[in-house]
This record gives structure tokens, C-alpha cells and sequence, in this order.
């Protein structure tokens, strides 16, 4: 077989076979057949397989085969015929009927002129398969995509082959757009065709569908029909991704693509009509019910829902239909009201699709209906979740309790069903006594609601919640107010179930068009206002704007009403006019987490609702919901995501939801489309900068990363617009050879996003912003202010990584960007004086032989000049400055040493710029950096000091003892009292200095204190007059789940200071410490978790020693420590009592022998108050420094690296009769920051941490 395949005259073959090789050989390898079947006449049969061999150069046939085969699979594909390349001989065998050899041939040959030129096509190439369209040379670049990306996608979806080529129709004529060809079959081509179209439509707007009917129907078997839509049902039939797009095609069977805002369906007459069909009612379904009549359709199937079965929409929630019609490639939804329906529509041309669709819906429906005859009996016993009203969730047994009491109960019942109890709830045999109570309705929201019946036949609630809860309601119309009177706790189910039906009220302002403004109010008097549930509708003619009051399920009945009132006048009611608004307090309960309903109680005002499609949410969301929060932060409001209901809700000042609002609908305009922006869109918060095109991808980034960094940054929102200035004409573009890319947010996040922005262009264009720009200096309060620099300068004040730059933005509290050589700086009008001076001093360090500079620290109020002995310069500087660097980043200052004639020959003076409070927490880190290198150097007269100004330094002296539990492992303990109190505190030597407002360091005397009380006993609070602490009743028996390290874990989550009041075996009051409102309710709310749902840390138990270790993994583990394992070496500094009492491993006696093991600790047996007090668990709070910005650190620790562990527990060099000096340990670590791990010695550099 190979030899007739690759065939050359051989020995034993026929003389008809070497025959044909000759003849072929003569024809230039074209033309050799296998198989040559022939019918009558001689010709080869038109429809059998045969084989020929094409032969190739090398050249040829790497280009044919393609990147990992794909351009010879594409053509096979294409021409329907099969290829075989054969490399070593460079021919390829085509294998088919004679229309497929041919239409190969073809494609081979315009696939091999690819390679030297542009590809001549002409009609002659036109055997059917053929379809050119014309493509703007603008355009090209984006119809073909990254490396052609485009181009191949739609040639894998459609089956086509595609390439650019000078196509000369039968006229000759050429013309300067480029030329499309697309090869393949009609079906294939008119799809890549429409792709293509769809591409050009969104680069130049109106290019195809400017001149185009709303709608067009071909009459032709084979054709294309076309509908105009709007953006907004562009949006809804778009979908996630195109999902919504491709789900109506498949079903249908027709080719569906949207160009611009205009929807083509293309393919037979037949699926045509199902593609509009199906596209209409999807339309319908935006803005209500949908019924269909299905009586003599082939392409539907329908599902009836029982009718006792509740919570349809349930079932069938659109995420469900979604997947349903994924799986089967149909179109479904629930026929009318989709919470009342009672049948499920299945439409597709695929009768196995649809079979297979009713399958699956009616197990479902199965499954909820003996999932409803299962549970109904325990449906009933469960209670409502936490209220927020005081009371506790007994997670175990599924009931709410109230107030104090419940609190007490619902704890007790928990932790006793933890504990393995039968608990017998004693409570409800006693709770039966009748009482009355009462409900007020808002003011917003008249009596005669609660007594109407509902807008779909539902019961008036007042006879709905007496039935469900047993009570008796009696209306007060002149008061307001719902009298309940019955057992307590169905009249606080009553209630519930009342405030329930409230929140569902919203308020409803609609912009009105002029035209129509007098026939609604018309339409408000005689059919709106006596709608049930609705308390107000009222049109004010004057601003042109209709405001309704009502329930939320009325309100959506009368935009029915507004709708058919836009219609008869030929206006659309769009949802942009639309802005609905709650009361913010009313929207607590719905959120699960607590601290965040602190966050949303803080903001004023009321919340605005707004509804968009499902794949609008899933846009709005983001990546991990990034865009959301993205909105958020540049907003200034809160924005909540309801995805089930596809609810966006706004909470905030009125300025803020305008904002969040404005943003929504410009995220949302980017779905489908270019955005445009106008002077009506800035608020003050919008500044355009122009682009040039060839630096757009530049600018954007990969997948816009360099956009998305920036908008993290500066908290601002950019995208590039089509942006119309107020003098532009007709709606052209202000400059078409630039692109607009349009930031919003605050001032300063503006001017920072703008400066990085031109900074990336002018690195792509160098001299396009600074061409002519020399030194500047703005008068104004706000301004810029630019500094040309030399390349020498430029590199010095960049620093690594941009780190000199950042620190000098920090320091100077303006905005510094280097845009080419020339430094800009935007701030206010101090703010710039400070960076132009700052960074003044850095460039003459670039040509000063000494570096140093002298300030005359008397005049300037932003500089604290630190003395520092030349002894312990290297000491403070660490290694290659990196202490200091850290130090810089750490407190937003900067640091530098200066002359200061006056101080000693042996004294340099250390220059700290910056705000005040920062330039205090640096000045104490260096403090205590010299003080470890010389005690009593700034401490020797420093006594008890409390000050009364605003903002002062208190000092408090401290004893040995009292200094190492105040410091804690690795200075945890100081952090916590420093990050609870938003007070500065550092030790310097055996001084605990506290630096901020005068409240910050009352707290932080106070909390210090009490920490230090904890040593010798109980510690009692007077909590009259303070607003700083938090109570939470534990109940007594659990007491036991309160241990030391679940305090210390709410400790550091929260940023709060735990402790019990008083004796912990008698109180039941734990007292949260903490400057913030926030950290003290997250705390309060994470303790209660703990409690009811039974979470607590691993015992001391679980984190058991390490397995024995053998004679040699102990002689290991002396030499490698030169101690015995755990213990305390001579001159260390004393450690906490908690940490002497761990209990610690074997350890190898001096004597080389292996000491029995210690007694067990009697004590561990204890009561809970000692496991549960600061003395015992002040060790287990130890986190490194650099801990506060890493992730949790795992209680097994990682494998030690015996280099590291060598050289970080070698004790320090000895002389002979000397002891080892004491381990330099360093009693400043930084508030919440690791600075003291990088300040080493300058004679160890920086491998060794201290």
C-alpha cells in the first residue's frame, strides 16, 4: 500500500500501474487517482472515493500542515474531502468525490500563495462556496485579532476557511476597503459573515444597520430576517456571554446574531420563524407574563404542575431552567405568573432534546412533591432565624428566643444538646399567659393597607397573620397602630410576620416625558391610587415626576398601567427613569453578617433599588465581585447584590447612590456596547483624558491589568468612551484620531489615576506630554506643580521599584509621578511646597560627596530631629538601610540624617518628615533601637507623666516583670493593646511611651493597666461613663468554652481587648475593649458563634510534643542548638509567666545524660478561670511582627532549614572566663508592623533577625 501510494515504477507491478505512475510523474504529481473507479463512459465516478497526490515543496507542506495540524484539518473540514500529509516526501493524498478533490486542490492553492503575497481571488474561484464582505480598513486590525485569534475562532465555530485577500470582481474593481473571503458551506459562511459583522458593527457604529427597517422578513427559502432592538432588550437577549444568544439558536435551529442593536436570523423559512418566535416571547418575559398557544406546533412539549404543589418558582428558579436548558440545547420558562403557573413550555426543533428536557422536569417535580410529604410535619416545629432584636439562634434545635432570657435559653439548650443532654425546654409550659401588644405603622404607609385585599386575590394581612399565628388584631385608624393580643410568643410571631409585609414597602419616582405627564395624572386618579397595597400615587406636574408608595408586589402591577400609558403616545418607559427607594433601617434583618449590618446602620439616609437582567448582575458582580465593590468604593455608598431576584441595592446619602447609580449605568452600557459620555454625566467626578490610538492596548494592558491596577490605586472607575464635548456638532467625535478614556471618582484619585496614565503614554510616546514642559510652580490652593530632572536625579528619586517615589508621596501628602524625566506633583498648595522640598533634597544628595543636608528643624513643623550616637548609626540603619526603608513605608514618613551643629561630635542628628502622628511613631521605634544599644540613653530621668493637651505623649514606667507580660511573644500583646486603644505605644527601655489624642491615650493608660492588674488577680471596671467596651453574658455553664485562645483569636480578628470582669469562676460578664464602635459589635457577635454553635480551638492536648527522637536526632539537636532543647539560656531577657510555664519537651542534661521527664503539670487540671486568664495565654498569642499582614499562620509549624535554625540560635561569642553577654532583644516592636525584625546590627548584616 505504501508503494502504490507513493508510487514510483518498481519490480512486479503491472505495466497499467507504471503506466499510470508515468503519466502522473509527466503531469507534475497532480494527477495520480487510487482506486480509479470509472462508470460507463470512462469518466471517474462523480460520487466514489478516490484518491490523488499532490506534491509540495518543504516550505509548502510546513505551511499546509499548520501549527499542530490545524490548517490541514481546517481545510479537510472545509472541502469535506480527506487529507494525509506525508513529510518525508512532501505530497499530500486527498481522498473523496471529485467536488471535494476539487474544492481541496483549491484551498491548498490559495493557502500556498498565502505564503508569498496577498491571495488574488477572483470569480472563477467562485464555485458556490465563496462569500466576500467588505471590511473598513479601520477595522481590520480588530476583525483579525490578536495573531488572527479572531478570524480562527469564527473559522473553528463555523466550519469555514478565511483570509484578506484583493479580490477584482467581474467589473475590475477594486476599492481601498480590504476584501474578506470566506469559503464554505451557506451555512457556515453566513454565520462566520454575520460574526464578522457583528465585530465591524461594534468598532464603527451604524455601519450596517443604519439604513435597515425595525424589522425585515425574507420570503426566500433561504435568507436572513432581521429586528431592531432596544439596549435594553439587546441586554436581556444577550445574556451572560452570549448565553441567552446561543440557547435561542440552538433551539430554534436558525443562525442568530446580533449586530449593533439589530437581531439576524438567518437559515430556512421554517427556523427563521422559531427564532422570532422564541425571541419574542424572551422579549415579553422583561416586562410580564407570557402564554402561548401550542396547539398544533411539532416543537414544544409541555410540563403540567400539580397544583397543590407550593413554592413553583421555587423549583423551577431560573438557574434551574438555565441548566436544563444547557443540558437538552432547548428554551423553557413557566407559562403566566410564574409563582401561580401551572404548566412548564419546552421549545426546540429537537423532538430528543425536548423528551429529554420533560424527563428531567418531571423528576424534579417528583422529588419536591415527596420532599413537601416528607418534611411537612417538621416544617412545622421550625422557628425563625436570629432577629436582630436582642435575641439568640439555638442552632441544635431550630428556635428563636427573645430578649435576655432567651439569650440565656437559647445558649443553655445549645450547649447542652453539645454536651450530649436531653433538654427539656420547661419554658414553654410557663410562657402561655395572654398579653397585648401593639405595632405602629410607619408614617409613610396609611392603615387601609393592612385591610385590602391583595393585588392577586390574597387574603388582607390582618386575616392572614390572625390565622397563621392564632392572635387576635384589632386596627387603630386614628393612632396608626395594630393592637395584638394572645399568647407571647404568637403575638412576637405576629409581629414578625407584620414588620415582614412592611419591608416589602418601597417608594417609586418615575422622570415623566412631557407629552404625557396631564394623561397619567388621569390615569393616577382613576386606576392606580385605588390599587390594593398601594398608599400613595401622586404626579407632580410641575417636575414632571410620579411618586408611588406601595407594596412592592402593587408597585410592579402599575408599571403595567405606565406601560400601556407610554404606548398609546409611542414612548418606551425605560428603566433608567426608575429609581426605587427603602427605608435602609428596614433592611437589617436580611443580612447575615453582623458587622456589616453595623456598616450599611452607619450610613444615613434611605436605599435605592434598581433591577436588571441575570447576566447584568453577573456584569455588575465581577470577578469575585470586584466590580461591585470597585463601585462601591468610588461611590462612597453600599452596595448590596441580591442574584436570586437580580436586586441591585444602594444605600447611602442622596450624593451617593446619584453616583452609584450613574456608574451602574455606565457598567452596564459596556455590556453591549461603546459607553457614551457627555458634560450630563459629570458631577464633579469625571476628568477625560485623550489617548492616541497607537498607545490604547499599551495603556489598557494585558486583559486590562494596567486599568484595573490603577482603579485599585486611586479608588477611581475608568473605561474608554466615546466621549461628546459640549461643541461638538451632530454628534461627531471631538478628535477621531484619539481614543477618550474616561476616570471617575474624587479629586485626588482623578489626578493620581491621570498622572499614571500619561506616565504609561509617555514612556510609549516619549516627549508627547513633556515636550515643552520645564519647571512649574501653581499659585493655586489646588494644583501641579513639574520639576524636570536629569537622568542621574530620575533614577535616585524613582528609587527600586518606584519605593523613593512612593515614600515621598507618603510623607509630603501629594500626589508624585514621574511622567518621562519630569517630576509632577498635584496635591494641595503645602502639600506641594513639602514634595518640591523633599525631593529638592534627594536630587542634591545625587551630586554631595557627604550626603547630608542641613534643616533648620526651629522654623518647620513637619521634621523631628532624633540625636543618634555614631556608635549606633549602622545599628539603627540596619543592613543596606533596610531598617530605616521600613521604617519610612511603615509610618509614612521620611528619614534622613542632616548636620545639626549643635549636638555633640559623638551625636548625628536622625530627620524624621512627615504628619505629626507618624513622625511620633517613628521617633519612638529609633528611641527604643538606641536604648537597646544604650540603656538609659533617653530614659534616665523619664518618671509617670500624663498630659493634658489634645495631642501628647504620656510615659509609664515599668518593671522587669511588668514589661515582659505587657510585651508578650514577639510584642503581640503590645499590639493588641496599641491597635485596640488607635493609640501609639512602644517600650522604650522599661518606659511605656503612649503618643496620640488625649482620649487615645486615657485608653490606652486604662487597658495597660488592667493588663497589668491581671498579674496578681481579678480585675474589676467601673463601666459607668464609658463608651468603650462591650458586656456579653456568658452563661454559666459555658463558662468552659471561654478559653484564653479563642480570646486571643477574637483579639486579633477584631482588633478589640477581651477579659473577663472580675472572677472569672463567679461573673458571667466578659467585657470587649475597643476604640471602634465596629471591632466591638464584630467581636460581640464572633464570641456568640463561638458559643452556639459549639467552635472552639484545639486543646493543649491536640498539639502535642514531637514524636521521641532518637539518641542521634538528639545529639543532633544539641550541637545544632548548643543548649539543651527549649531552655533558657544565661543572660536572656526574663520571659513571661506564661511562657516559663509551657510545658516543654525532654532536654538533655549539661552532663551529656538525657534527664527523666518533668512531673505533669497538677495545674493543667485546673479550673476554667485559669485556663481562661491573661497569664496563662499571653504566649499563644505570639505572631511575628510581619504576622499582621500574612495569612493565619498554622499551628503545626513549618520544617525548620538547619542553616536558619543554626545561626538564629548559636549563642553570641564568648571570652574566656566571661559569660555570654545578654541576647539583644528589642522591647519597641512596631504597631501593627515588623520594623524591628529588620533592625540588625550592621556586623551580622541581614541574615540574622533579632
Amino acid at each position: 500500500l505504501f508503494s502504490w501510494k507513493h508510487a514510483a515504477p518498481r519490480p512486479g507491478m503491472s505495466s497499467s500501474q507504471a503506466a499510470a505512475i508515468a503519466a502522473n510523474s509527466a503531469e507534475g504529481g497532480r494527477g495520480f487517482r487510487r482506486g480509479g473507479s470509472r462508470d460507463e463512459d470512462g469518466e471517474p465516478g462523480g460520487s466514489r472515493q478516490v484518491a490523488e497526490l499532490m506534491q509540495l515543496t518543504t516550505d509548502e507542506s510546513a505551511f499546509i500542515l499548520g501549527k499542530g495540524g490545524k490548517t490541514k484539518h481546517k481545510i479537510a473540514k472545509v472541502s469535506g474531502a480527506q487529507l494525509e500529509l506525508h513529510e518525508h516526501n512532501n505530497t499530500i493524498e486527498i481522498v473523496g468525490t471529485d467536488a471535494e478533490r476539487h474544492r481541496a486542490r483549491k484551498y491548498i492553492d490559495l493557502v500556498k500563495a498565502q505564503r508569498i503575497g496577498p491571495v488574488n481571488v477572483d470569480e472563477r474561484h467562485d464555485d458556490g462556496d465563496l462569500t466576500i464582505l467588505i471590511v473598513p480598513n479601520t477595522c481590520v486590525g480588530f476583525v483579525t485579532g490578536t495573531q488572527g485569534n479572531f478570524l480562527r475562532a469564527c473559522e473553528e465555530e463555523w466550519g469555514t476557511l478565511m483570509f484578506f485577500c484583493d479580490y477584482h470582481g467581474p467589473t475590475g474593481e477594486g476599492g481601498a476597503a480590504e476584501k474578506l473571503a470566506i469559503f464554505g458551506g451557506i451555512r457556515g459562511r453566513t454565520g462566520a459573515e454575520l460574526k464578522v459583522m457583528a465585530a465591524i458593527e461594534t468598532k464603527l457604529p451604524g455601519h450596517f444597520t443604519k439604513s435597515l427597517p425595525d424589522e425585515q422578513t425574507c420570503e426566500t427559502e433561504w435568507g436572513r430576517d432581521s429586528i431592531s432592538l432596544t439596549n435594553e432588550e439587546l441586554s436581556f437577549a444577550l445574556g451572560k456571554d452570549g448565553s441567552t444568544r446561543k440557547k435561542l439558536a440552538k433551539a430554534s435551529g436558525c443562525i442568530l446574531e446580533y449586530v449593533g442593536n439589530t437581531a439576524f436570523m438567518a437559515g430556512p423559512t421554517a427556523t427563521r420563524r422559531r427564532g422570532r418566535e422564541y425571541l419574542g416571547w424572551l422579549l415579553r418575559q422583561r416586562v410580564g407574563t407570557v402564554y402561548v398557544d401550542i396547539e398544533g406546533r411539532d416543537d414544544v412539549c409541555a410540563v403540567d404542575i400539580p397544583g397543590g404543589m407550593d413554592a413553583v418558582a421555587s423549583v423551577f428558579k431560573s438557574m434551574t431552567l438555565r441548566t436544563l436548558e444547557q443540558e437538552t440545547g432547548t428554551f423553557c420558562f413557566l407559562e403566566g405568573n410564574a409563582s401561580k403557573s401551572d404548566r412548564l413550555l419546552i421549545f426546540s426543533h429537537d423532538k430528543k432534546g425536548r423528551e429529554k428536557a420533560k424527563s428531567l422536569a418531571e423528576e424534579r417535580i417528583n422529588n419536591k412533591i415527596q420532599a413537601q410529604e416528607d418534611s411537612y410535619w417538621g416544617a412545622q416545629g421550625w422557628g425563625d432565624s436570629w432577629n436582630g432584636q436582642g435575641g439568640s439562634w439555638d442552632y441544635e434545635y431550630g428556635q428563636g428566643y427573645q430578649g435576655q432570657q432567651g439569650y440565656q435559653q437559647g445558649y443553655q439548650k445549645g450547649y447542652q444538646k453539645h454536651q450530649g443532654q436531653h433538654y427539656h425546654d420547661e419554658s414553654k409550659a410557663v410562657d402561655t399567659s395572654e398579653v397585648t401588644d401593639t405595632f405602629s405603622l410607619r408614617g409613610d404607609i396609611s392603615v387601609h393597607v393592612v385591610i385590602q385585599t391583595g393585588p392577586d386575590g390574597q387574603e388582607p394581612v390582618i386575616e392572614e397573620v390572625e390565622r397563621a399565628t392564632g392572635t387576635k388584631l384589632t386596627v387603630m385608624r386614628e393612632k396608626g397602630t395594630i393592637h395584638i393580643s394572645g399568647p407571647a410568643d404568637k403575638v412576637s410571631l405576629a409581629k414578625r410576620q407584620l414588620q415582614s409585609f412592611i419591608d416589602r414597602f418601597v417608594t417609586c419616582r418615575i422622570q415623566l416625558p412631557p407629552p404625557i405627564t396631564a394623561a397619567l395624572a388621569n390615569k393616577v386618579s382613576h386606576y392606580i391610587r385605588p390599587m390594593p397595597w398601594v398608599a400613595s400615587a401622586e404626579v407632580d406636574e410641575a417636575k414632571d415626576t410620579l411618586k408611588i408608595q406601595g407594596h412592592q408586589d402593587s408597585v410592579d402591577q402599575t408599571f403595567k398601567v405606565l406601560r400601556e400609558v407610554y404606548k398609546d403616545h409611542g414612548l418606551e418607559l425605560n428603566d433608567a427613569d426608575i429609581i426605587t427607594t427603602k427605608k435602609a433601617e428596614d433592611h437589617h434583618h436580611t443580612h447575615s453578617s453582623h458587622f456589616h449590618q453595623a456598616r450599611i446602620a452607619g450610613k444615613p439616609g434611605s436605599a435605592d433599588i434598581i433591577r436588571v437582567s441575570e447576566e447584568e448582575a453577573a456584569f455588575i458582580l465581577g470577578r469575585g465581585g470586584k466590580t461591585k465593590h470597585k463601585i462601591a468604593r468610588v461611590s462612597g455608598a453600599i452596595l448590596e447584590l441580591h442574584e436570586r431576584s437580580n436586586i441591585v441595592e444602594i444605600f447611602g446619602e442622596e450624593v451617593e447612590r446619584k453616583k452609584a447609580r450613574k456608574y451602574i449605568d455606565l457598567i452596564r452600557a459596556q455590556r453591549v456596547g461603546p459607553v457614551n459620555v457627555d458634560e450630563t454625566h459629570d458631577d464633579g467626578d469625571l476628568t477625560m483624558i485623550y489617548v492616541p490610538q497607537s498607545c490604547v492596548g499599551f495603556v489598557t494592558g494585558s486583559q486590562g491589568n494596567f486599568l484595573r491596577t490603577c482603579e485599585e490605586e486611586w479608588g477611581t472607575l475608568m473605561f474608554f468612551c466615546d466621549f461628546y464635548s459640549p461643541d461638538s456638532h451632530h454628534g461627531t467625535k471631538s478628535n477621531t484620531k484619539q481614543e477618550r478614556l474616561a476616570i471617575f471618582g474624587e479629586l485626588e484619585g482623578r489626578y493620581g489615576a491621570e498622572l499614571k496614565v500619561m506616565a504609561a503614554i509617555e514612556t510609549k510616546m516619549p516627549g508627547h506630554f513633556t515636550g515643552q514642559l520645564g519647571d512649574t510652580h501653581s499659585t493655586d490652593e489646588w494644583g501641579t506643580d513639574t520639576i524636570p530632572l536629569s537622568t542621574d536625579q530620575l533614577s535616585y528619586a524613582l528609587g527600586k521599584r518606584g519605593s523613593t517615589r512612593k515614600k515621598l508621596a507618603r510623607a509630603s501628602r501629594c500626589i508624585v509621578e514621574y511622567v518621562g524625566s519630569v517630576a509632577f506633583l498635584a496635591g494641595s498648595l503645602q502639600a506641594r511646597r513639602r514634595g518640591r522640598e523633599y525631593l529638592g533634597w534627594l536630587c542634591d544628595q545625587v551630586c554631595s560627596k557627604s550626603g547630608r543636608i542641613s534643616v533648620d528643624a526651629e522654623t518647620r513643623n513637619d521634621v523631628t530631629l532624633v540625636p543618634v550616637r555614631k556608635d549606633c548609626i549602622g545599628y539603627v540603619m540596619g543592613d543596606k538601610r533596610k531598617t530605616l526603608s521600613r521604617l519610612e513605608e511603615d509610618w509614612s514618613v521620611l528619614i534622613f540624617f542632616v548636620d545639626v551643629p549643635e549636638y555633640p561630635p559623638d551625636v548625628e542628628g536622625l530627620a524624621i518628615f512627615g504628619e505629626e502622628r507618624g513622625r511620633c511613631g517613628a521617633e519612638l521605634k529609633v528611641m527604643g533601637a538606641v536604648e537597646t544599644k544604650v540603656p538609659l540613653y533617653f530614659t534616665k530621668d523619664v518618671a509617670d507623666r500624663h498630659v493634658r493637651t489634645e495631642w501628647g505623649v504620656d510615659t509609664q514606667p515599668l518593671t522587669n516583670d511588668e514589661l515582659s507580660f505587657a510585651l508578650g511573644k514577639d510584642g503581640a500583646t503590645r499590639r493588641k493593646l496599641a491597635r485596640a486603644s488607635c493609640c501609639i505605644l512602644e517600650y522604650v527601655g522599661n518606659i511605656a511611651y503612649m503618643a496620640g489624642s488625649f482620649d487615645e491615650r486615657c485608653r490606652a493608660r486604662d487597658y495597660l493597666s488592667w493588663l497589668l492588674g491581671q498579674r496578681h488577680g481579678p480585675v474589676t471596671v467601673k463601666l459607668e461613663g464609658r463608651t468603650d467596651i462591650i458586656v456579653v453574658e456568658i452563661p454559666p455553664p459555658m463558662r468552659g468554652m471561654v478559653k484564653a485562645a479563642m480570646l486571643r483569636d477574637v483579639e486579633r480578628e477584631t482588633g478589640t481587648f477581651c477579659f473577663f470582669q472580675g472572677d472569672h469562676s463567679t461573673t458571667s460578664q466578659l467585657l470587649v475593649c475597643g476604640a471602634e464602635v465596629e471591632d466591638r459589635t464584630h467581636a460581640q457577635h464572633l464570641l456568640q458563634d463561638y458559643l452556639v454553635r459549639g467552635v472552639s480551638r484545639p486543646s493543649k492536648a491536640q498539639h502535642a510534643a514531637p514524636a521521641p527522637r532518637s539518641k542521634k536526632q538528639q545529639a543532633k539537636s544539641w550541637g545544632r542548638k548548643g543548649g539543651y532543647y527549649g531552655g533558657k539560656q544565661r543572660g536572656a531577657p526574663e520571659t513571661s509567666e506564661e511562657e516559663s510555664e509551657k510545658p516543654q519537651p525532654r532536654r538533655r542534661s549539661p552532663g551529656g545524660g538525657v534527664p527523666p521527664p518533668r512531673r505533669r503539670r497538677q495545674d493543667y487540671a485546673s479550673s476554667d478561670s485559669e485556663s481562661a486568664s491573661h497569664s496563662d495565654s499571653e504566649s499563644d498569642d505570639s505572631q511575628s511582627d510581619d504576622d499582621e499582614d500574612r495569612p493565619q499562620r498554622r499551628s503545626r509549624p513549618p520544617p525548620r532549614d538547619p542553616r536558619s535554625s543554626r545561626d538564629a540560635n548559636r549563642p553570641p561569642p564568648t571570652t574566656a572566663g566571661k559569660p555570654p553577654p545578654p541576647r539583644r532583644q528589642w522591647a519597641s516592636e512596631g504597631s501593627g508592623s515588623g520594623s524591628d525584625e529588620e533592625i540588625v546590627p550592621y556586623w551580622q548584616g541581614g541574615g540574622s533577625k533579632i
